[in-house]
């Protein structure tokens, strides 16, 4: 009787390398990228806006490509299959939004509403990873590059795109008995808050951004009120 042929067990761990690596590839990436983007000033001296094409679409894109293109894979082993072309992406976006709330670089609602979006665009970048390699029959690095250098390239061009303008008035009227100057004085800027002044909000335990001051830039008509949160976020 012939028994069941052996894996080898140096083929194993070939593979769990490549696995491991794959993931690592997509997710260094991705967090690279995320650290060159900032919440609200793309134009301060960081490259990335967050809420942009380029990062949320281009981005994922990229981490599925690298994942699956992997420059760490052994040189001799086949294309991945479409299961894991698929698939794979998504662990390495996974891992990378994982990571971006441990270090607070994000808040969980901001990686729930996030995980949806970077599923599709990894897994088409993974897609395209693996047309590309069946093509050429081989990795090729150049097109890597260039892959990893989109969300950066795309960026410049969607900045020059003006943002879209749009005035609302609002109107919400509160009794106070008190005098104007009394509220005035009471309204027109928020001291340092503290956390531990803060109570207890689900708002705060999703993961946006406690309260930390507001300004005021004069008090006259044309005075910018600035409201600072935590994690660099600012609202004019």
């Amino acid at each position: 009787m012939i028994g069941q042929p052996q894996s080898n067990p140096c083929n194993r761990l070939v593979n769990r390398f490549n696995w491991v690596t794959s993931i690592g590839a997509g997710a260094l990436y991705g967090l690279a990228l995320r650290l060159l983007t900032d919440p609200m000033r793309p134009r301060d001296g960081h490259v990335l806006l967050v809420m942009s094409i380029a990062f949320l679409a281009a981005g994922p894109f990229a981490i599925g490509y690298l994942a699956i293109s992997n420059p760490f894979q052994s040189t001799n082993q086949s294309s991945a299959s479409w299961l894991r072309a698929i698939f794979l992406p998504w662990i390495a976006i996974l891992v990378t939004s994982l990571f971006a709330t441990l270090f607070k670089l994000e808040g969980w609602i901001c990686i729930v509403f996030f995980l949806p979006i970077g599923f599709i665009f990894s897994s088409a970048g993974g897609v395209a990873a693996k047309l590309v390699r069946d093509r050429v029959s081989s990795r090729s690095r150049s097109t890597a590059l260039a892959v990893a250098l989109l969300p950066l390239l795309l960026s410049v061009s969607e900045s020059r795109v003006p943002d879209p303008d749009q005035v609302r008035t609002v109107t919400t009227e509160i009794v106070i008995h008190a005098g104007p100057d009394t509220v005035w004085q009471n309204i027109k800027s928020v001291p340092v808050i503290k956390a531990g002044e803060l109570p207890w909000s689900w708002t705060r335990a999703i993961g946006f951004p406690r309260p930390v001051e507001a300004t005021l830039s004069k008090e006259t008509v044309g005075g910018v009120r600035q409201a600072s949160f935590a994690g660099g976020v600012i609202f004019h």
